[in-house]
């Protein structure tokens, strides 16, 4: 996963300088009463050399980036909401694999292998070709830059990869007692980062749903964040399990004519 997200962020990082060598967009607000496109406005981004210090790109300092297939686009773009969601759901899972390898969990490399899937995922989001509504100039056109060498990975995504995870599903269901009531999420920290990968993965579901239903996005990608998500309540029951925490779960407030007991209860 580390390999993969520094060729991204390389590339990411030589297209956009092709922009930013030739120019920038303006950060005002573009003309609404023509068909003109925005003003570029020439800015120098060279920082002076000193040693070895990390040169400061200024990248996306006018709100735009570019996508895998070289199209500049708003960073407020569909694609990127996608992305940056799926990218917070890799983040979120390597933040639980990290706990869950200091507790001696069995399960480390199944997470591990999630999240290369994830950037795969996001890697196939910035293949779209999907073009945002210009909500300021109807006839507005962005640039385009060279198509990064990972376009060529495409938007489709290998079935292999959901039933991957119904295979884990089973696996570590086994050893789990039958689910009679909502857990509540908690029992023991890597259950609870689980719960909340869970609980982006949801999102990132429906941040890709539009993608897909569009046709611009392989609908195997919105199936495996659906077993996913499956896959991660699961597991966060086996975290649980393996710290030898409590696993709290939901009972419905009594009615009025019985005794009053506790809103929550133990398994």
């Amino acid at each position: 996963m580390d390999v993969a997200r520094r060729i991204i962020r390389k590339t990411m990082l030589k297209q956009v300088s092709e922009i930013v060598a030739c120019s920038r967009y303006s950060s005002k607000p573009p003309n609404t009463t023509n068909n003109e496109a925005p003003a570029i406005q020439q800015r120098s981004t060279s920082v002076p050399h000193e040693g070895h210090k990390e040169r400061i790109p200024r990248i996306g300092d006018d709100g735009f980036a570019v996508t895998l297939m070289g199209a500049v686009k708003p960073k407020d773009d569909q694609i990127f909401h996608a992305m940056g969601s799926c990218y917070e759901l890799c983040s979120f899972i390597g933040l639980a694999r990290e706990h869950a390898h200091e507790n001696g969990h069995s399960y480390v490399e199944y997470l591990k292998r999630i999240q290369t899937i994830l950037i795969d995922i996001s890697v196939a989001i910035s293949n779209c070709s999907y073009n945002a509504p210009n909500t300021h100039n109807s006839t507005q056109v962005l640039p385009m830059v060279s198509p990064s060498p990972l376009s060529i990975k495409g938007t489709t995504f290998s079935k292999r990869h959901v039933s991957e995870l119904e295979e884990w599903i089973e696996e570590f269901s086994e050893a789990l007692p039958p689910v009679e009531h909502f857990v509540i999420p908690g029992g023991g920290l890597v259950s609870a980062e689980l719960h909340v990968a869970l609980s982006v993965c949801r999102r990132t579901e429906r941040k890709v749903l539009p993608l897909v239903r569009d046709g611009n996005l392989d609908g195997e990608v919105l199936a495996y964040l659906n077993r996913l998500a499956d896959f991660l309540f699961v597991i966060s029951r086996v975290a649980s399990q393996a710290d030898g925490a409590i696993e709290s779960v939901y009972t419905p407030k009594s009615s009025p004519s019985t005794p009053n007991t506790s809103n929550v209860s133990s398994s």
